[in-house]
Formats: C-alpha cells, sequence, structure tokens
C-alpha cells in the first residue's frame, strides 16, 4: 500500500515525518546525543535472557535476494544496517528476531554482521540478544537434518550459541514433541540457550512444555500474531492462559495489524493489507477498535500504533516490530516508559475483536507450510546460483584461458586419437 518506489512509510507515525537520527561519523563512536536515544527502564526477560525493554526488532525485511527485492523493496544497505542495530541499542532496545527462512538465511547474515559492527562502535552499552527460527520443511525428518539447520544458523549469525531458538509453525507430519527433543539435545550440548515456539496453540504449548519439562528444560518463548483483532478469539485466550500457567513469554508479532490499526487508514486502503484478507475484516467493524484507540492516542499525545504497542506491553508481553528505517525504530521506543492506565486497556479489551489464526483448521495451515518450504527451497536455489556465480567471477583471467587451453588441447588429443583409429581400420 506504499509507491512501488520508496520504502514504506513508518507505520508509527501520524501526521509527522519519520524521527530519523543523525548517522555520525562510522570511524568512531556514534552520534546518540539526541534525547531520544535515552535508554528505557522497562526491563523484562525470557527464560534467562534479561532485556532492557519489551520490544524485540524484527529482521523478516533485511534479507538481500531477489525475492525480498520483490516482496519487500530495495535491499537496506549494510551500513543502514548496521547504525539500525546502534539506534535500537542506544534506546536500550537489544532483542533481535530472525529466522533461517527470512531471506533463505541472508537476514540471519546481515544482522549477525550488524550487531558486530555495532557492538564494536557501542562498546558495553548492550548485548545483542538474537532469536532465530527452525522451519521444519516438509522434506525435514530426522536429527541431522535439524543440525545441519542449526549449525547453519550459528555459522550466519557468526555465533556459537544462539540465546533463543524457536521451532517455527511446526504443521508437519511428525508432532512437535519430535522437534522439541531435537531442540533439547541441542541445548544440551551448549547451541541453545533457551527455546521457544511460534504459532502453537494452547495444546501444542502443553504437550512441548512436557517434554521440556521432562528432560529438565523449559519452553521460553512462544511467538504469536497477537493484537487487538485477535485477542478476543477463544483459541487466542486459552493459548495466553496455558503460557501464564507454564511460565511461557509470550512474543507479540502484527502489533498493529499491518496498518489497520494506525493513524491515516481509509476504506480504499484495506484490501490492499494481507491481514484484511486474513482475518475477513471490514471497515464497519474496525471502526469501533479504531475509534477507542484514536481516542486514547488523543489524550496521551500518542499515535494510534504506539496506543496498540502499549496495550500489548500492558499485558505483560514482548512486542515484536518489524523495522526497516531508523524512524521505525524511534517510534516504537515512543510506546515505552508510560503506561495505559488499567481502565483504559480493559476499554481496548472490551472492543478487541477474534480474529486468530490460530483457529485456522490444520488443514489451511498446512498448505501455508507447504508455502513457506516452497518459498524456502526456492531462496536456497537462488543463494546456490548466486554463490557459483561469484565464483566464477572470482576466477582470474589466467585461470579461465588456461581452463580454455586445456578444454582446446582435450578436444585436439581426442580429434587425433579418433584419426589414429581410422588409420588403423
Amino acid at each position: 500500500p506504499w509507491p512501488a518506489s520508496g520504502d514504506p512509510p513508518s507505520i508509527f507515525s501520524s501526521s509527522r515525518d519519520d524521527m530519523v537520527l543523525p548517522v555520525g561519523d562510522r570511524r568512531g563512536a556514534p552520534m546518540i546525543s539526541d534525547e531520544r536515544l535515552t535508554p528505557t527502564d522497562e526491563r523484562t526477560s525470557v527464560g534467562c535472557l534479561e532485556l532492557p525493554s519489551g520490544i524485540c526488532v524484527g529482521t523478516m525485511q533485511w534479507g538481500d535476494t531477489s525475492i525480498d527485492r520483490y516482496f519487500f523493496g530495495a535491499t537496506i544497505p549494510e551500513d543502514q544496517l548496521e547504525q539500525l542495530v546502534v539506534s535500537a541499542l542506544g534506546r536500550g532496545i537489544n532483542f533481535f528476531d530472525t529466522a533461517e527462512g527470512y531471506g533463505g538465511g541472508t537476514s540471519e547474515s546481515r544482522l549477525g554482521g550488524a550487531c558486530k559492527a555495532a557492538t564494536a562502535r557501542l562498546g558495553q552499552v548492550a548485548s545483542p540478544v538474537i532469536a532465530t527460527k527452525f522451519l521444519p520443511t516438509i522434506w525435514r525428518y530426522s536429527c541431522a537434518a535439524f543440525e545441519a539447520s542449526l549449525d547453519a544458523s550459528l555459522h550466519r549469525l557468526g555465533t556459537d550459541c544462539i540465546d533463543l531458538y524457536f521451532i517455527h509453525s511446526p504443521v508437519h507430519p511428525l508432532p512437535i514433541e519430535h522437534w522439541v527433543a531435537l531442540a533439547c539435545d541441542a541445548k544440551a550440548k551448549g547451541k541453545v540457550k533457551e527455546i521457544g515456539l511460534s504459532n502453537c496453540n494452547a495444546d501444542e504449548v502443553r504437550r512441548a512444555h512436557a517434554v521440556a519439562v521432562a528432560r529438565g528444560m523449559r519452553i521460553a518463548a512462544n511467538q504469536v500474531l497477537f493484537n487487538l483483532l485477535t485477542y478476543r478469539s477463544p483459541a487466542l485466550l486459552e493459548m495466553q492462559a496455558a503460557c501464564a500457567e507454564l511460565g511461557v513469554r509470550l512474543l507479540c508479532y502484527g502489533p498493529v495489524g499491518q496498518g489497520l490499526l494506525t493513524d491515516g487508514l481509509c476504506p480504499e486502503r484495506m484490501p490492499a493489507i494481507k491481514l484484511t484478507r486474513m482475518t475477513r475484516v471490514t471497515w464497519e467493524q474496525l471502526a469501533p477498535l479504531r475509534a477507542e484507540l484514536s481516542a486514547l492516542a488523543k489524550a496521551h499525545g500518542r499515535s494510534m500504533a504506539q496506543v496498540a504497542l502499549n496495550w500489548t506491553l500492558s499485558h505483560g508481553h514482548v512486542v515484536l516490530v518489524g523495522c526497516k528505517r531508523e524512524g521505525h525504530i524511534a517510534d516504537a521506543a515512543e510506546a515505552l516508559n508510560w503506561r495505559l492506565e488499567a481502565d483504559e486497556v480493559a476499554r481496548l479489551d472490551a472492543v478487541a475483536l477474534d480474529r486468530s489464526t490460530l483457529e485456522k483448521p490444520r488443514a489451511r495451515r498446512f498448505v501455508f507450510m507447504l508455502l513457506l518450504s516452497a518459498l524456502l527451497a526456492a531462496y536456497k536455489l537462488e543463494i546456490a546460483l548466486r554463490r557459483m556465480w561469484s565464483r566464477v567471477l572470482m576466477m582470474s583471467p589466467a585461470t579461465l584461458a588456461s581452463g580454455r587451453t586445456g578444454v582446446a588441447a582435450h578436444h585436439s588429443t581426442e580429434t587425433q586419437t579418433a584419426s589414429s583409429n581410422v588409420d588403423n581400420k
């Protein structure tokens, strides 16, 4: 829903421009004198992972393949990625989420490189905490496949231990217990600090928890679509209660509903938003919720998106915010250091909708997993072709000439042998 020639606008802004911070001298310390870089004081945790705030930076759009450019627009330059990480760390946001399926692993590689460069600039401001995900595709069944995927993620991130390792949307012929047991093995080997789930309902959370507890471990988090469009769903409420009972933190993606819960939305823009089609929500059904959000935004001097984020934080959950520009991080940080009153949270709870994807039939979720598997295969094919072409370009002219000479000599020898055979006959 934004012009093809430019980046998406900040979903947190209303009528003002993005708040882009100065880049500073990249040869030395960053310029972090801006008052908005004041670190937050909203410490929380996910398992053993201590976090300065409840905001996590999503990196789905950080890949650099042609597939990413098709879906998300221009590739983010390396220096801008570094500055995004610097901006987040300077605000006390040190939690980053990626996956092997984001950019076919290129999001992992670029995040790892950006974090290394940013921490070298900032020193001991805050150590990045990185979560990534294993995708149980239709061709993966064995322990060897799981370990190969984990080792590849470790290599791309440039680390020997992943802070939080999610089992990503486990709709697979093998039960979730199989994948959790393999994740427990990885944790026992020191390759993973904490184990997480993604898009799991209450039953799956309980089953996964039982396997982990039997091994003396735990499930630290469940990453799900959680916002004011989904909150009143019975399946989501049941899953939320199960996680609270078992000590599993919720990591909530889609907090502003892909723009459905932000300022500036109009009926004409709704059909272009994917979540509109996924939830089948109409403008009339959204109206009461948006009116309440707008009223609270005006009362607090905030944008509707910042109120929506604060509502999720007020429920005690961690918020996952996709960030492609510094302005996105700056605006997300403005959801911190204040809280909605209890009655204001209750008012939003009362007008929330019930469109959770956890209630989709398993058959539809399996079709979605087939599509994800195909997408990951396409990513891997492009990356393999790109590496092959890179090797060709790296070959020196002398090597190429030598190769051509060798081929010519080979053909000459074959010709001479053929003539000799004819003479003999």
